[in-house]
């Protein structure tokens, strides 16, 4: 059940709750301590309680409290209350690609921004395995401009390899971005990345992502088998970054582009 606001998590004031997922819930806090807002990420799935998760959960927390680059956001601490593992992070006041609109070159400005990040954490041996509009936050300047591009839920996504997770594994990697090699089984890696920033990129500039179906496991075989789309096909204005998505999107991850900024 969702906390109230003015009620305390692990010694954090809530403010209001932000939003929920399969993997728990995210709220806006008080740090009173340090007089700031933070977000905190309550997660609530089965299995968070058992001491293997927990122990994974830490390590994991660590690990993205390590990463330090402005496209990547700022973990500040972690722990466990009441059986529910939390971390706090860098509160964004900006909008999540899922409902911001940005222009054609906006949306470019941010894939450089986040394909530097997600090139920064590869070479840190750190997947994130879920990039999709809904984890990208967006800010603006005072002139209206875009300003930064962050990525949320690094340490969620690798979370999904826990073996307590294994009834929620379908809810991460969210299937409209999921390279097709993942769905065939094999660990996610930077070209998985890669892969899944190009749909993010596609949907963004397109206005919907690049494949569809009427259910999940049709989605799956679509990115499988069928050929990337032609953004020129929705989009006859953009037509001259319809190769660079193609081949982004490959269904061989070896034919993808070198790394992220050689996409972006």
């Amino acid at each position: 059940m969702s906390k109230a606001p003015g009620t305390t998590i692990a010694g954090y004031r809530v403010v209001e709750l932000l939003g929920s997922g399969g993997m728990g819930d995210v709220y806006v806090v008080e740090n009173e301590q340090l007089s700031r807002r933070e977000a905190m990420k309550v997660i609530s799935v089965g299995g968070a309680s058992n001491p293997d998760f927990q122990q994974r959960f830490s390590n994991e927390a660590r690990t993205m409290a390590a990463l330090d680059h402005p496209s990547i956001v700022t973990i500040h601490n972690y722990g466990i209350a009441d059986d529910q593992p939390w971390f706090t992070m860098s509160f964004i006041d900006g909008p999540n690609l899922a409902s911001a609109r940005l222009t054609p070159a906006e949306v470019v400005q941010a894939i450089v921004q986040v394909a530097d990040g997600l090139d920064y954490a590869h070479s840190r041996s750190v997947v994130h395995r879920d990039i999709k509009p809904a984890n990208i936050v967006v800010t603006r300047s005072s002139d209206g401009s875009l300003h930064r591009a962050v990525l949320l839920d690094f340490g969620i996504a690798k979370l999904a390899d826990s073996p307590q997770l294994t009834a929620v594994n379908s809810i991460i990697g969210t299937v409209a971005y999921t390279a097709p090699e993942v769905i065939g089984g094999a660990h996610a890696g930077p070209a998985s990345d890669q892969y899944s920033l190009a749909c993010t990129a596609y949907e963004l500039l397109a206005g919907r992502p690049p494949f569809a179906a009427e259910n999940p496991t049709a989605l799956m075989m679509a990115h499988v088998q069928q050929p990337p789309p032609p953004l020129g096909a929705v989009r006859p204005d953009l037509d001259a970054l319809t190769p660079v998505l193609i081949r982004a999107m490959a269904k061989d991850p070896a034919a993808r582009f070198p790394d992220c900024r050689g996409f972006a």
